[in-house]
């Protein structure tokens, strides 16, 4: 079982007293890949799961991290969106 504390001790920062697990979460245990490995590809100009899997190959094993790359793929997209229009 994974504890706070230990999550802590990994380097996870808690927020409102809860780890907060996606600061580097491992996602794509098949690949080792981070969902800020996935936020990059992202920011580089991935805009769809194909995009991002043929970038750094989520979700193309087992495809057990497919609905949590999805996650990060729709709120690293929200983000650029937001960025976008802040700045117009």
């Amino acid at each position: 079982m994974v504890r706070p504390t230990n999550l802590v001790r990994w380097g996870c920062r808690p927020k409102f007293g809860l780890p907060n697990i996606v600061s580097m979460a491992l996602l794509c245990h098949c690949h080792e890949v981070t969902d800020r490995a996935i936020r990059a590809a992202v920011h580089e100009g991935a805009r769809s799961l194909a995009d991002v899997s043929e970038v750094n190959l989520a979700t193309t094993s087992c495809g057990g991290c497919t609905d949590s790359v999805c996650r990060v793929i729709e709120t690293a997209l929200d983000g650029l969106l937001t960025g976008a229009s802040a700045r117009q």
